[in-house]
């Protein structure tokens, strides 16, 4: 370990430990001689001080900056990190996400980060389809753009062979554009801690490198078809958010929501496969029926192919809205019985994957191959011992 001592600013190394969050906080305690270098007792490396920086993400040259100038850094850095901020979208309007969700968002956040700096350092163009909508297009047309940049063809849901294979296939080409994709239910990696339906259906992480979706694996296939859709709408507006279930409502009152929704709609259901379609009933039950049909051929929910109607202006909004009051209740239920007859968990390394992303593995491993991350920072910085992370990215 190199030894080359640093005349850091104390000061300035205070301030930027109280500065951040009390868990950070605790670490910072745990991994530094932090008593003896305030003491006076020994001077820290320039090693530590690269490791230091590291875990506070701040640039090393930072404590070397008198205090002053060190407020104003860390003031500028927050400003920043507002501008970044997840948006959560809740029915009720946009407010702060519960703590579980921040915890997740936070999880993800953190491998993204630290995939993005090793891609951007590795020379890798950024990803194409990010910041690629304004919010100005006509929903149609920028559906069509989507299409265009993941290379699908207006009907491509209709030639997967079922609900489960439409969200596979459009992961896999997702994935394949440079996204990734994250499917848990859980809080990263703690099975005791789930993350209900009720308060997130997905959300999205804009990132030049490594833009990430997250899906809850708690919501049905046919629902995570259409959050896949309307999340891969954040990413191309370069707007990270987390979305409850305002997307599903009849209405949404944010204007970026609305856009989203529309987009995903038109995305997943273009106007052209909907022409021959009309609504010929005012009854509810009636409607479920019709709509049960249309779930089969189109892969979507039942609820995101009544929205679309509504959009085409080929079923009437309040009739919608009363058949979504069934539904819902219906979902609510459904979820119940779920949760009540759920067995044991499936294949640990299949439902790791779906949690750390395939792409992000990939290019775990091709770091590793390419000897841009040591193994020893490898297995530090993935939540999983060492056993079940060879086995999860089949290390030998």
């Amino acid at each position: 370990m190199p030894t080359q001592k640093a005349y850091i600013n104390l000061d300035t190394l205070r301030l930027a430990i109280e500065s951040s969050e009390s868990a950070l906080q605790e670490k910072v305690k745990k991994r530094f001689p932090l008593d003896k270098w305030f003491s006076g007792k020994r001077l820290p490396t320039i090693w530590w001080v690269k490791e230091l920086a590291k875990m506070l993400k701040l640039p090393m040259g930072f404590f070397w900056l008198n205090v002053e100038n060190a407020k104003n850094f860390l003031a500028e850095r927050e400003k920043e990190r507002e501008k970044e901020k997840v948006l959560y979208f809740r029915t009720d309007g946009i407010g702060e996400p519960p703590p579980t969700l921040k915890e997740e968002i936070n999880f993800l956040s953190d491998l993204q980060e630290w995939m993005s700096g090793i891609l951007e350092e590795a020379g890798r163009e950024p990803v194409t389809i990010v910041r690629q909508l304004s919010g100005k297009e006509d929903s149609e047309d920028a559906a069509q753009t989507l299409r265009n940049l993941l290379e699908l063809e207006g009907d491509w849901i209709l030639k997967t062979d079922s609900k489960d294979g439409a969200l596979r296939e459009l992961m896999k080409t997702i994935e394949a554009n440079g996204i990734a994709i994250t499917v848990s239910g859980v809080v990263g990696t703690n099975n005791h801690v789930s993350i209900p339906v009720e308060e997130c259906r997905g959300f999205a992480l804009v990132d030049p490198y490594i833009p990430w979706i997250f899906i809850n694996a708690n919501d049905a296939p046919a629902a995570q078809l259409f959050t896949l859709a309307h999340e891969l709408v954040h990413i191309a507006l370069g707007k990270s958010a987390a979305d409850q279930l305002a997307f599903l409502e009849p209405s949404s009152n944010n204007a970026l929501e609305r856009f989203c929704n529309a987009v995903a709609g038109a995305f997943l259901l273009p106007a052209p496969l909907m022409e021959n379609l009309s609504i010929k009933t005012n009854n509810v039950e009636t409607l479920d029926e019709y709509l049960s049909q249309l779930n089969k051929q189109l892969k979507a929910s039942e609820a995101a192919i009544a929205r679309r109607l509504v959009e085409l202006q080929k079923l009437n909004p309040n009739l919608y809205k009363a058949w979504y009051r069934k539904w819902w209740k219906q979902f609510q239920e459904q979820k119940r019985k779920k949760k009540t007859s759920r067995g044991k968990g499936g294949n640990f390394r299949t439902t790791a994957r779906k949690r750390l992303s395939n792409l992000f593995i990939d290019y775990v491993k091709r770091a590793l191959d390419a000897e841009l991350i040591t193994y020893k920072e490898f297995y530090q910085k993935l939540p999983y011992k060492p056993q079940a992370l060879n086995n999860i990215f089949q290390i030998q």
